[in-house]
């Protein structure tokens, strides 16, 4: 009788045979875990997505500046440094004295005619745009990730951003809710 080698439901005659049935499957399970490597998506980290916040609102000013103001209408995140429209000059400052108002302002450099105006710190500044980059970091992002949903200035894009990150930190809870499951907490 002659010897027969079994691998699985197949039988083979030789041992070379076997062994090249067994290097076929050994062949064939590393290139689908090689596939399954390659289509696995690395897990995104909060710096990814503060990184890509902060990218697209530099590539997107104008978005950038209805944004920082509707947060600072919910957190007063930018205190007095906030851009006013000229128009309301007369409105913001109704309150000073003359005497107040020429202290707080520097008539050389002063221009009724720019768009804009802050006052801060005691002075009284005119600009001809809006410009809050100073404030396009780390923390302006994680004021924002806690009242995007009542902000409804914010861009779709960046809203996508941070309910990815909250499904992400959910299937994590959700996990280390089973992983207690599994080892009897409750």
């Amino acid at each position: 009788m002659k010897k027969q080698y079994t691998y699985g439901n197949a039988t083979f005659e030789t041992l070379d045979e076997l062994l090249e049935e067994v290097k076929k499957t050994l062949t064939t399970a590393e290139e689908g875990i090689t596939t399954l490597i390659i289509g696995v998506e690395t897990a995104r980290t909060w710096d990814d997505v503060v990184a890509d916040v902060i990218d697209y609102f530099r590539d997107n000013d104008d978005d950038f500046i209805e944004v920082i103001e509707a947060l600072d209408d919910e957190n007063g995140i930018l205190g007095d440094a906030r851009f006013h429209d000229m128009e309301d000059l007369d409105y913001e400052v109704g309150t000073m004295y003359p005497s107040e108002f020429l202290d707080c302002i520097d008539l050389y450099s002063f221009d009724k005619y720019d768009d804009y105006f802050k006052y801060e710190g005691g002075e009284l500044e005119s600009f001809g745009s809006k410009d809050y980059t100073e404030y396009l970091h780390e923390d302006f992002v994680n004021d924002l990730f806690e009242y995007y949903e009542n902000i409804s200035e914010t861009p779709d894009e960046v809203s996508t951003f941070f309910d990815e990150w909250k499904g992400n930190e959910e299937d994590e809870a959700d996990e280390d809710d089973d992983e207690d499951d599994d080892n009897g907490d409750e």
